[in-house]
């Protein structure tokens, strides 16, 4: 009697490849892929069981190493070094350009008269 719903399907599919076949070697045969099969039935259930291990540390954070946290956070840490050192850059590039700017826009506009495109900036009210 067949107990697993596995057994019946492995059954099914000896029959339906060496169904007719009689004497030993068909008995042979049959055995084989039969055997072959749980095997295959079993190795399916080991590598769902270790993908089902790793999605649960996974979603634990239980698998990162602390040589992986530790690389991380250099990693990180170089990251935030390069944007505080690009926005250093930027700001005194910016200040450079305001400075110019304003400098050449000073001496193009004669006393008292309003900048046209900067407020404030011409040090005219």
């Amino acid at each position: 009697m067949l107990k697993h719903r596995t057994e019946a399907v492995i059954s099914d599919l000896v029959d339906a490849a060496y169904g007719g076949q009689a004497g030993h070697s068909g008995r042979r045969k049959r055995h084989v892929l039969r055997h072959a099969l749980y095997a295959l039935v079993r190795l399916a259930k080991v590598e769902q069981l270790l993908e089902m291990r790793l999605d649960a540390e996974r979603a634990t954070g239980g698998m990162v190493s602390v040589a992986q946290r530790r690389h991380t956070k250099a990693l990180l840490r170089k990251i935030g070094m390069d944007v505080h050192a690009d926005q250093a850059r930027l700001e005194q590039d910016w200040a450079a350009a305001r400075a110019t700017r304003v400098a050449g826009e000073a001496a193009a506009v004669p006393k008292g008269q309003p900048c046209a495109d900067i407020e404030n900036d011409c040090g005219n009210s």
